[in-house]
């Protein structure tokens, strides 16, 4: 009887086990999943001014009338702090990566980038 009883319980952690690497496997596929899309929506301006901050280029997609604009970052040295005149900004949809390309070397804070 007692034989069954150590089985039941290996069997039950077993499972348990499974449903653990399973439900860790879902979440990374979620996380991978959700970096696509990130990464459809998401679109690089170069040569912005050294000076640009992430409210300037924000403005200037709105009033393009682009999108919904969910992220902007602007790379910045780590060390001094400084713009290196690079930003990513994400939209929520992919179709506002097309529009927002269609203002390649459009000026921006009088600047063209």
């Amino acid at each position: 009887m007692r034989g069954d009883s150590f089985e039941e319980d290996d069997f039950k952690n077993k499972i348990k086990r499974q449903e653990e690497a399973l439900q860790r496997q879902i979440e990374e596929a979620k996380k991978q999943a959700e970096e696509a899309q990130r990464e459809d929506c998401t679109v690089q301006c170069i040569r912005v001014h050294l000076n640009t901050t992430e409210r300037d280029i924000y403005s200037f997609f709105v009033k393009a009338n682009v999108g919904k604009v969910k992220d902007i970052r602007v790379i910045k040295d780590t060390k001094t702090g400084k713009s290196k005149g690079v930003a990513y900004v994400e939209f929520y949809t992919p179709e506002s990566v097309l529009l927002a390309m269609a203002l390649t070397n459009q000026p921006l804070l009088g600047f063209q980038c």
